[in-house]
């Protein structure tokens, strides 16, 4: 096998190959509602995440979301942060300048220029159990809009 075929026979496995890859992931429609404390979830987020893939976020609104995950048994989490001032930062020292400096490095990074800021006066109203140590599972399945209504428990 001469150079040129050897490369072409791997050009033509890699396609193969990335095309397999690519028909794997593949994605379906997903819609629902989400209440907290029996009543619709005024702002947020839902997410849906395969382990070890890039999640699905959709903006939850008066309760309501819509949009696209992986077909599969997904995670599913919401977060809703507040303001609250007792959520006033404690940084470690040096932390401030770091912070800094990483939006001094980012500035001339995004297409705009500029960095959003970082709230760290937000705390999460959603319990840990549906927000940041979910396990809360949802399968979606191919060919059909999925729909899913999320009941969370506790006070809004």
């Amino acid at each position: 096998m001469n150079r040129f075929s050897g490369f072409l026979f791997c050009l033509i496995l890699a396609m193969v190959v990335g095309c397999e890859q690519h028909e794997k992931l593949k994605y379906a429609n997903v819609k629902g509602s989400v209440t907290f404390g029996g009543k619709p979830l005024e702002k947020g987020q839902v997410t849906f995440a395969v382990a070890g893939l890039p999640p699905s976020s959709m903006e939850v609104v008066d309760g309501k979301f819509a949009g696209t995950a992986m077909v599969g048994e997904n995670i599913v989490a919401v977060s809703a942060k507040r303001k609250s001032a007792a959520a006033v930062p404690r940084l470690p020292p040096g932390a401030k300048a770091q912070m800094e400096g990483y939006k001094e490095y980012m500035r001339g990074k995004t297409a705009s220029g500029d960095v959003p800021e970082m709230d760290l006066t937000s705390v999460e109203t959603i319990p840990p159990e549906w927000s940041s140590k979910s396990k809360q599972m949802r399968v979606v399945e191919g060919g059909r809009t999925n729909e899913f209504d999320i009941d969370i428990k506790g006070k809004n």
